[in-house]
This record gives C-alpha cells, structure tokens and sequence, in this order.
C-alpha cells in the first residue's frame, strides 16, 4: 500500500527551498541513459525556476515564512 508523509522542516526558507531546487535539477538524477532529460515543465525553465518562483512570490507580497512543503 502507498503511503504519503509530510516531512516537518522548521526552516523552510527560500535558501532551503533554492537548495531543494538545486539538488533535484543535478544532471545525475535527471540525465537518462539515452541522453532524455527528465527537467521539463510548461513555461519553466529548469535554471530559472527560483527566480521565477521568488518573483512570484514577491509580486504577491508572500515572500516571508514557508516558502515550500516536503512530502515523501
């Protein structure tokens, strides 16, 4: 059976969460055998996530307190 855990971080910042964003952008983990990587999104580049995300956040006055949530 699946299951879903919240994983609780008390410092859930925009470091931690650029820290998140680069660890799962590494080309190891997204880099297949046959040279697919598996880095896409609609609208989004991979490189410019943060800024794009944080931008948001800015525009919309929220960019204070948590800024991500982990799930496992």
């Amino acid at each position: 059976m699946a299951t879903c855990s919240f994983i609780k971080e008390s410092k859930q910042t925009a470091g931690a969460m650029h820290g998140v964003m680069r660890y799962v952008a590494q080309e190891q983990k997204t880099l297949d055998e046959d040279g697919t990587r598996y880095l896409t999104g609609v609208n989004c580049m991979a490189d410019l996530a943060y800024q794009s995300f944080m931008a948001t956040k800015n525009l919309y006055g929220k960019a204070h307190d948590t800024f991500f949530y982990q799930y496992v």
